[in-house]
């Protein structure tokens, strides 16, 4: 029998994730951002480019915590796809940003324009 409370707790982490990321009102908190990314949260169940695209997130996430500032390392020696991947975002901003084609949604430019604030 499927837990009713926990789907509808689900439902409205995803809902305050996606607000916050997007500069909404909301109650959640940077701690709380933070203690569901370390658990493996994820903000939409989708496909595995976009769960991939979700997990680097919350490495970014965790990594801006520890240090303070989200400037990964191009050879980060503790995760190198995150580097690589810190890089390549980094680039896709620029083009949205200058106007250029870009694969960045603007979920995912507001994600990242968030961390970087």
């Amino acid at each position: 029998m499927p837990n009713r409370p926990l789907g509808k707790w689900v439902h409205k982490q995803r809902e305050e994730m996606k607000k916050r990321l997007q500069r909404e009102n909301t109650s959640m908190s940077s701690c709380r951002l933070l203690a569901l990314s370390k658990i493996g949260f994820q903000i939409t169940t989708c496909k595995r480019a976009d769960a991939l695209w979700q997990m680097r997130y919350e490495e970014l996430l965790q990594f801006f915590h520890k240090n303070g500032h989200p400037n990964v390392p191009q050879l980060y020696r503790e995760n190198k796809a995150l580097g690589k991947w810190y890089h390549r975002q980094k680039y896709e901003m620029k083009k949205k940003i200058d106007g250029k084609p870009s694969y960045l949604t603007e979920y995912r430019f507001q994600a990242l324009r968030n961390v970087s604030c």
